[in-house]
């Protein structure tokens, strides 16, 4: 299935990844913004560092596993019942076996080293035990080489209280194109022609300010080095050139201090001070 096919395909259901913002703990999306996916034309998702590293990751992630568990893995996108789904990325083929993989910042990656999984992966792994009909599935944190499993149980009771909200938000809100109320955190949508002038005035200007701090960059460059090194003036410009002692580097100096232990501490802080700096100082007459 090709990426457009995907989309399409999620959006005609619930998937794993929906449920924490239909929970509202998820703290990327809100419950709007998965109303916005569900009813708005089909549009390819924004995709940031962070989601495409974790998709490139995910192939050699799922070999690792293979590997260790001499198990044969695949990516795989589930229907269950009329309105539930998950596109899981790594279960055995013959369904008995599932990992949800990470990549995670550090902050989620030391949670997952205590045997615990972030309170915001909670209801994705639930919903994916819900669709599969597992007992259970193995959460995988991998960064910088690190590799942690934690086990995830089949939560019954939650799984129905999961089930009961997700069958409300489909029912009330995306079959009846009715908004869930906007959380603070939401985004006003602003389509009034006072708003729409002042957008474009600010978002040329912008394009424009940075075209012009470029040609800037590059006109000074062209001076500092046709002055050859000197004060020169002409044409309305006036060029600088000023010299300043180099700056010390106390982190050399703290080093030395740390090991007066055993060497003898240099007391001259001249000793440390970098190349004198020269700067260019360009004036408009």
């Amino acid at each position: 299935m090709d990426r457009e096919a995907w989309l399409k395909w999620r959006r005609k259901g619930l998937g794993s990844s929906d449920a924490a913002a239909i929970l509202g703990i998820d703290p990327w999306k809100t419950k709007y913004d998965l109303y916005c996916e569900k009813v708005m034309p089909v549009q390819d998702d924004y995709d940031n560092y962070a989601m495409a590293r974790g998709r490139e990751l995910e192939p050699h992630v799922r070999a690792l596993l293979e590997e260790r568990y001499g198990l044969l893995l695949e990516p795989r996108n589930i229907d269950h019942g009329e309105i539930w789904r998950a596109s899981v990325d790594a279960i055995c083929l013959d369904g008995d076996y599932l990992f949800e993989i990470k990549c995670p910042g550090e902050k989620a990656h030391s949670i997952a080293r205590q045997n615990k999984v972030p309170d915001y992966y909670i209801p994705q792994l639930q919903h994916q035990l819900l669709v599969t009909g597992l007992l259970y599935l193995m959460y995988v944190s991998y960064r910088d080489g690190d590799f942690i499993l934690v086990k995830v149980d089949r939560d019954e009771k939650y799984i129905q209280e999961l089930k009961e909200a997700e069958t409300q938000f489909w029912n009330e809100h995306v079959l009846k194109k009715i908004p869930p109320k906007k959380e603070e955190r939401d985004y006003e949508d602003k389509d009034d022609e006072q708003w729409r002038e002042s957008a474009k005035l600010y978002a040329e200007s912008r394009e424009m300010r940075e075209f012009y701090e470029e040609k800037e960059e590059s006109a000074r460059k062209n001076l500092i080095e046709m002055s050859n090194g000197r004060n020169s003036k002409g044409h309305g410009i006036r060029l600088n050139r000023i010299e300043e002692d180099g700056r010390i580097d106390y982190k050399e100096a703290y080093e030395d201090l740390l090991c007066a232990v055993s060497t003898e501490f240099h007391n001259d802080i001249e000793i440390y001070r970098k190349n004198p700096l020269v700067k260019y100082r360009l004036t408009i007459l």
